[in-house]
């Protein structure tokens, strides 16, 4: 059973052709590697669809790990040492992260609760959002039918820094990471869009997860293409 943190990180791999095949394989081997990784309390290996969120045309080309850790330090000193780490230097042709402090948390992601959220409340600074869900094998339909028009929205949306749609297991395990400038830009979203309003009420009226998940972070440190000014 994992256990609450207070710090977590996004990464963001994006590889050329020739790797496309290596990365594949190891993100289905990395999480046994990853398993063995002293003060990593949680971690997921998705690939991502195209665009800025969800898709059913996948991008096999980028891949994300997202963490929690019992500390920075340990944070750290895999990014010295693992040698996970350094494929990601030394096979991408982009790589980011985002170093983030839970500020809210709600739900579970395989049973368990992740987030130590911090009693500081959100500063005027960028916020990261985290959804993630299992969707009800009946609801297959219903669910992507629908995201794909939030999906597009999402190109015109004010605001949004990063977003990238991802896949713990293809079409029933989905997630999305996203990074807005403000709490402002962050509330246009979610309740001034047509299509994520629209969605939102039928994810609930209709019962489409199985499992949900939503975290608010606020940015601790963030590198390469993810860098946040």
């Amino acid at each position: 059973m994992s256990r609450l943190s207070s710090f977590a990180v996004f990464v963001v791999v994006k590889y050329p052709k020739r790797f496309v095949p290596l990365a594949f394989v190891r993100a289905g081997l990395d999480p046994l590697e990853l398993s063995r990784v002293k003060g990593l309390l949680f971690s997921k290996v998705g690939g991502t669809g195209r665009g800025l969120g969800f898709s059913v045309k996948p991008n096999w080309s980028r891949y994300v790990l997202f963490t929690t850790w019992e500390s920075k330090e340990d944070w750290e000193r895999f990014r010295e040492t693992s040698w996970i780490y350094k494929r990601f230097e030394e096979c991408s042709t982009e790589l980011g992260w985002i170093a983030l402090e839970p500020t809210r948390s709600a739900g579970k992601w395989d049973g368990d609760g992740l987030f130590l959220a911090s009693e500081m409340g959100q500063g005027d600074g960028p916020i990261a959002i985290l959804t993630r869900a299992t969707i009800h094998l009946s609801r297959m339909t219903q669910f992507w039918s629908e995201v794909e028009p939030v999906s597009r929205s999402l190109e015109t949306m004010k605001g949004l820094r990063h977003s990238v749609g991802f896949g713990e297991i293809p079409w029933f395990r989905q997630a999305t990471f996203s990074v807005w400038d403000n709490e402002e830009s962050l509330m246009e979203f979610a309740y001034n869009s047509k299509d994520h309003k629209r969605v939102i009420k039928r994810t609930r009226d209709e019962n489409w997860y199985k499992e949900e998940l939503f975290a608010r972070f606020s940015i601790v440190d963030s590198f390469g293409s993810l860098k946040i000014n």
